[in-house]
C-alpha cells in the first residue's frame, strides 16, 4: 500500500509542475530548472535532518555527506541550464552515482526514497521538455 501512496503523490506533484504552455523554450529551462534546484535542496535538508535523528530513520555521516556534496556541486550545474547554458547530462550522471553510492540503509529509508523520488520525477519532467 505504501508504494502505491509514493507513486500516486509523484504522479500528482510532476503534474502541478507542469510549466504553462505559455512559456518560451527558455522560460520553460528556467522554470524546470528552478523546480529540479528546489527538490534537490530538500534531498539535501531531507539528508541533514535524518542524519541528526536516531533509531531506524538515522542517515549515517558517509551518506550524509554524499547526498550534501551532491546537491552543492549540481546546484551550478542546473542554475547554468536554467540560464541556457549548458545541458544536465552531469548532474543527472551524479545524481545516478549517488544513488550507487547510498548505503543499504539508505536506500531502504522511507523518507529518503520519498525525496529521491521527487528528484526522479523532477528529472523526468526535464527529458519530456
Amino acid at each position: 500500500m505504501k508504494p502505491l501512496v509514493l507513486v500516486l503523490c509523484l504522479a500528482s506533484m510532476t503534474g502541478c509542475a507542469s510549466a504553462p504552455p505559455t512559456y518560451s523554450t527558455q522560460g520553460v529551462k528556467a522554470f524546470n530548472a528552478d523546480q529540479l534546484l528546489k527538490d534537490i535542496d530538500a534531498l539535501g535538508q531531507t539528508a541533514r535532518n535524518l542524519n541528526a535523528t536516531t533509531g531506524t530513520l538515522h542517515l549515517s555521516d558517509r551518506d550524509t555527506a554524499y547526498i550534501r556534496d551532491f546537491s552543492i556541486s549540481a546546484s551550478a550545474g542546473i542554475l547554468a541550464y536554467g540560464q541556457g547554458a549548458g545541458t544536465l547530462a552531469i548532474v543527472v550522471t551524479s545524481y545516478h552515482n549517488l544513488q550507487g553510492q547510498l548505503s543499504a540503509d539508505a536506500k531502504a529509508n522511507d523518507k529518503l526514497r520519498f525525496v529521491l523520488g521527487v528528484v526522479d520525477a523532477a528529472i523526468a519532467q526535464i527529458k519530456v521538455n
